[in-house]
């Protein structure tokens, strides 16, 4: 990923700072959180000032480093998702040591190959997976069941969730002191403590 960015143009300046920023997160997290619970961290970034290409370097070191499961929340709008979704898999599919798959509209219904368990997650498989998800009810919940529908394989994911509208439908807007959540906030809750259960 940081040839692509040299050979693409970015300054060398611009993209050591990049890796330092990347490598500064990526100490943050944990690929095992089992005693932990999910590591969470926050990235603010002006409009057009790189959130994504800070986004495919953070997923490019994570992969080198064993993570081998990516969610990408998405907004709201599909066509987007889909720009987003394709613009990571170019940026991140560059002859290096990982192959990048996307997984699109998981749920327990996938056709062979998108199923869990027809995933490769064993110790040294180089296959890295990437749902770019919409912040919709039935693709999160869709995207839970897939998850919880084999649980050795689980067992096996190392996930990065990036929420990448982290202001537009995550916060939970119902009333603090009522125990009930906003639907979309309360799914990315169970989305990330989906090994809990």
């Amino acid at each position: 990923y940081k040839q692509k960015l040299l050979k693409n143009g970015w300054r060398k300046d611009a993209v050591q700072n990049l890796e330092k920023s990347t490598l500064t997160i990526l100490k943050k997290l944990n690929k095992d959180t089992t005693a932990t619970g999910p590591i969470k961290g926050l990235v603010i970034g002006q409009v057009q000032s790189g959130k994504t290409a800070s986004m495919a370097g953070l997923m490019a070191m994570a992969a080198d480093w064993g993570w081998n499961t990516f969610i990408v929340l998405s907004g709201m709008i599909e066509n987007l998702r889909v720009q987003t979704e394709n613009r990571l898999i170019s940026d991140l599919n560059n002859n290096g040591t990982a192959t990048w798959i996307p997984l699109h509209k998981v749920s327990k219904r996938s056709p062979a190959g998108y199923r869990l368990q027809d995933l490769h997650m064993g110790e040294g498989a180089s296959e890295r997976y990437l749902n770019v998800c919409l912040k919709n009810k039935t693709r999160l919940e869709n995207l839970i069941a897939w998850l919880k529908g084999d649980r050795n394989k689980l067992k096996q994911m190392k996930i990065l969730i990036i929420d990448d509208e982290a202001d537009q439908a995550s916060v939970n807007t119902k009333n603090i002191d009522e125990e009930e959540r906003a639907k979309i906030n309360k799914l990315i809750i169970d989305l990330v403590e989906v090994d809990k259960e």
